[in-house]
């Protein structure tokens, strides 16, 4: 079932053959570090979370950029040209001058007294609009990781639990087949220990997947894939 789900996922045929290189028996789960730590990978590698950082700094801009139409627009002239002839004087002169002039002008838009206050009020919504999603995104991140981490940890607990189980099976299937050879017990008995400690195996190989499951769900969550 699992192999057939995930054949699925990956758009595989189902009459294709899946081959890996070993047993998930024989994989070990890498060591994580402390929650704090997983922690700041996730916040500092999450796409969406750096750009709701950048789209509240662009907002915030864009309400400097308003508010800058309540000012003047203040512009500097400069001319320097050579003339011929000298039309200053009538009638012309039949001879060449220089001329320059600089200056100062500043204008101003009254209609910006009236329109401009509420488009300044305008932006600073967009701007509480988009820090409230911001700080939304950063819960729902942060929520990601605790329950990814935590669901992690559940998942090597069982796993811990069930290699426990898996050697008190075969110490008991150890004994009973002991008893069986020297006759002291029946071979149902001896049945119910191997099934027993099959069903132990079984489960540990199991716990073993979804722990690693759960490991490459976390790293995807904190961006590490």
């Amino acid at each position: 079932i699992t192999e057939n789900h995930l054949k699925s996922i990956l758009f595989l045929e189902n009459n294709s053959n899946m081959i890996f290189e070993r047993s998930i028996a024989d994989m070990e789960i890498p060591n994580l570090s402390n929650y704090e730590e997983v922690y700041q990978i996730g916040t500092k590698r999450n796409f969406d979370l750096h750009k709701g950082e950048r789209e509240v700094e662009i907002k915030t801009l864009e309400i400097k950029n308003q508010k800058a139409n309540y000012y003047p627009v203040i512009n500097l002239h400069g001319e320097y040209a050579l003339s011929y002839p000298n039309y200053m004087f009538f009638p012309p002169e039949n001879f060449a001058y220089r001329f320059g002039f600089i200056g100062i002008d500043a204008t101003f838009s009254l209609s910006n007294l009236f329109t401009n206050k509420a488009n300044v009020r305008n932006k600073k919504l967009q701007l509480e609009r988009q820090e409230l999603e911001h700080q939304e995104l950063e819960r729902n991140i942060e929520h990601s990781i605790f329950e990814g981490y935590t669901k992690l940890k559940e998942a090597s607990e069982q796993l811990a639990r069930a290699e426990v189980e898996v050697k008190q099976a075969e110490v008991n299937y150890k004994i009973v087949k002991n008893k069986y050879k020297n006759q002291l017990s029946l071979i149902t008995e001896l049945i119910d220990a191997d099934n027993v400690l099959l069903q132990a195996q079984s489960k540990k190989i199991t716990y073993q997947i979804n722990e690693y499951l759960k490991y490459y769900q976390l790293q995807y969550i904190i961006g590490a894939l």
